[in-house]
Parts: structure tokens; sequence; C-alpha cells
């Protein structure tokens, strides 16, 4: 967005016009407060903020592991990391107060308190999954190895 703001600035007709409202509405995001909120949730978990950095997400520099060498790897994670911090500031300070408020209230409150209870349900959940997924991979790896004999 950058060099469409300097091509127009050093050059102000319609086309540089155009090539910058282009950019802006590319780089826009349109979101709902419940969705800013939802992000905002999301980001205080250190955990996330590599999807956050990722190009899917925030990130500015596609980072390619079999080009880029590790400097280059490192300054791209950088870019990535600082826009990210960026986006979710400018997150941060669209919420409306009360919906900051919620959701500050919901992780720092809310789920804590519903840990307990719900994360035993939730282990037992998965665990019949996990046992479910491991019947089926053994009855795929017997049927691929009945049929290489």
């Amino acid at each position: 967005m950058q060099k469409a703001k300097d091509n127009y600035n050093d050059n102000p007709n319609g086309k540089t016009k155009k090539a910058l409202k282009d950019a802006v509405v590319e780089n826009s995001l349109v979101l709902s407060q419940n969705q800013l909120y939802y992000l905002y949730n999301q980001y205080k978990d250190p955990s996330n903020h590599p999807s956050f950095e990722s190009m899917n997400m925030f990130g500015l520099e596609q980072i390619n592991s079999k080009v880029d060498s590790k400097e280059e790897i490192e300054r791209k994670k950088e870019i990535n990391k600082e826009n990210a911090k960026r986006v979710m500031s400018e997150i941060e300070n669209a919420l409306e107060p009360e919906v900051k408020k919620w959701a500050d209230f919901q992780v720092d409150e809310l789920f804590p308190s519903k840990y307990s209870k719900y994360n035993d349900v939730y282990r037992k959940y998965t665990e019949q999954i996990c046992l479910r997924m491991k019947t089926m991979q053994v009855k795929s790896i017997e049927m691929e190895w009945s049929r290489n004999l």
C-alpha cells in the first residue's frame, strides 16, 4: 500500500488515484464488533500468535523455507510479527468499551470458571474419538498390508 501512496504523491492522476483506492480496499477489513472481539480474545493466547503472523492472517512477507536463508526467514518473521501486533492494536482500539469489557470478562473470569467442568467432558469425548481413530488406523493399515500381499 505504501508503494501506491508514494506513486500517487509523486504523480497524482486518475490512474495512481485508482491504484491507491484499490490498495486501500485490498488492505482493509470490515469486521463487526463480535468478529473483532473474537480476534482480540484469540490473540491473548501467545500460542495463537504464529497464526496471526501468517500470510493467511496479517503477515506481509511470504516465507519460503526452501529458498529463503535463515537470516531472510528471521527478517520476514519479524516483519510479520510486527504487522500482526499493529493490526491487533488497531482491532483493540476499534472495540467499543462495553464489548472489550465483555471480551475480557469471558477470557479472564467466565471461561476459567467453566474449565474444570467442560474440560472433563472434552477429555472424555476426545478419548473416545482417539480410540475410534486408532481403530480406523489399524483397519487401514491392515487393508494396506493385505493389498500388498
